[in-house]
């Protein structure tokens, strides 16, 4: 049937349109949606399920049909909510997570992670759940994983406290050791609760991941980009500009795990001469422009270019003056990036013409 056939297409957390408006299926009242779905069966689909001789009791035999029907549709439909093994006051029960409007969907990429996840890697964590009772009282909507609406009363349901640590570990444990339930007395309370807590978490910035992630899988060119932003207060871009590599954040996020790049990760520069054209920028163009990525590039761009020298690189950034520096900032050439490029080159041809005459004379 179509209806068996749009629900098992749908997404995990198609959470507004799927679980509240297809043909508003609840779990404890299925017959009236289910009759409407038979009803409106192609008539094909209908004649093929009915099929009954012209008899006296033919009308008793269709009903018992669409019975039947109705209840093939409930044992499809109902109970299928995924359950999790957890320990709750000593006692090992299976329970069904319930989710608010307020809890994190899962993203994509984190899903795609889960299989280059080794189980022996994770640090235990604590499980917050609440008592459902008080969302169903001041009429707050509970799904499951799958998105769809659970029935007020439902038993064994709990309502997942978002925080840093479970939001998506949740999606990947299927046996939670560690739970502690809590009753709320509205759910005011409930989100002042889970509110504070998650204002005194802190994850790690791209910085940190980057180190994290080096030390995971021992990658020495990574370290160097995690020392070189941390001793210039830099994000790893800017790093990984001055270094000339890069770094993908998919590839932190596999390094993390314990995984190795595909490919070796290389450094273009020396850390020294990374260092060395960093702290000249912070001379000609100040701390706060080189900090931005547009200076990082136009002077990589320059250098790719092959067609001069790091050490004419240097010498330039040394002695262009200062009233071309800020004209440079000023044009209106489109991207800052191309503008320092063009004052460079034009210094730098400069210097080269200089040096060519001095040579000559």
């Amino acid at each position: 049937m179509e209806y068996k056939k749009e629900l098992l297409n749908l997404k995990p957390n198609a959470v507004e349109v799927k679980r509240r408006n297809i043909m508003n299926k609840k779990y404890s009242t299925p017959s009236e949606n289910a009759n409407e779905v038979i009803n409106n069966q192609n008539s094909n689909e209908m004649k093929e399920q009915s099929i009954v001789v012209a008899t006296p009791n033919a009308a008793e035999s269709n009903n018992a049909v669409a019975t039947a029907s109705v209840e093939q549709i409930k044992n499809e439909t109902m109970g299928k909510s995924r359950t999790w093994r957890a320990t709750i006051n000593g006692e090992v029960r299976d329970i069904i997570i319930a989710f608010t409007d307020y809890n994190m969907e899962l993203p994509k990429k984190k899903q795609d992670l889960f299989k280059l996840v080794d189980k022996e890697n994770l640090l235990p964590v604590m499980y917050n759940l609440a008592s459902p009772d008080v969302f169903w009282r001041e009429n707050y909507i509970l799904t499951d994983c799958e998105g769809y609406e659970i029935e007020k009363g439902t038993p064994n349901v709990y309502v997942l406290c978002p925080e840093p640590e479970t939001n998506c570990r949740i999606f990947f444990d299927e046996v939670l050791e560690d739970v502690s339930i809590h009753t709320f007395e509205s759910v005011q309370e409930w989100a002042k609760a889970v509110g504070t807590t998650n204002q005194l978490s802190l994850s790690f910035n791209k910085v940190k991941e980057v180190g994290v992630a080096a030390v995971a899988v021992g990658d020495e060119a990574a370290k160097e980009i995690f020392a070189f932003a941390k001793k210039n207060k830099v994000n790893n871009t800017i790093a990984e500009i001055f270094l000339d590599t890069r770094l993908t954040p998919q590839t932190v996020s596999k390094m993390m795990l314990g995984h190795k790049p595909k490919m070796e990760l290389t450094l273009g520069r020396t850390p020294e001469m990374a260092q060395e054209l960093y702290d000249q920028c912070c001379l000609t163009f100040g701390e706060g422009e080189t900090k931005k990525r547009y200076v990082g590039r136009a002077i990589s761009s320059i250098l790719k270019q092959e067609k001069y020298s790091f050490d004419l690189v240097m010498e330039a950034l040394k002695t262009i003056p200062a009233s071309d520096v800020a004209y440079a900032k000023l044009m209106d050439c489109g991207a800052k990036e191309a503008c320092i490029m063009g004052t460079l080159i034009t210094w730098m041809i400069g210097l080269q013409r200089h040096d060519s005459v001095g040579m000559a004379a």
